[in-house]
């Protein structure tokens, strides 16, 4: 199957083509903090939830119907641990800005979004493989 990020009239970009595009350039900027590696990881993870086929069904019939896309490279890096949780805060907030930590009671803050349930992104495994920081 051909995952579709973004379509603009007759282009299409892949999520592969984006995610990798996304990561050099984040890391890059994370180089200056000496955190390149950092910067690369979230940059790859940050739309993986594009992978779903709610947001390739979106995608295709060119609807706008709302799709998170966001929370899914979150959740990864909160289950991942370790030095990738502090990418959720990143991931998360790569629309609508970092989220506080909060509760699971406040569904927009960092541990609403932990408890969040989302569309099955797991084709990503197909193509990404996450980078260790």
């Amino acid at each position: 199957m051909n995952y579709i990020a973004h379509c603009d009239g007759e282009r299409e970009q892949s999520i592969l083509e984006h995610l990798q595009g996304t990561a050099e350039k984040a890391k890059d900027f994370a180089e200056v903090f000496e955190k390149g590696d950092w910067g690369y990881c979230c940059g790859l993870l940050h739309d993986i939830g594009k992978y779903s086929d709610d947001f390739q069904n979106k995608i295709i019939e060119n609807n706008n119907n709302m799709v998170d896309h966001s929370t899914a490279g979150a959740q990864l890096c909160m289950k991942l641990g370790g030095y990738y949780s502090f990418l959720s805060y990143c991931i998360a907030g790569h629309h609508a800005g970092i989220p506080d930590y909060g509760n699971s009671a406040i569904a927009t803050s960092l541990c609403g979004r932990r408890e969040k349930k989302i569309a099955d992104y797991e084709a990503y495994k197909k193509e990404i493989c996450i980078p260790p920081i």
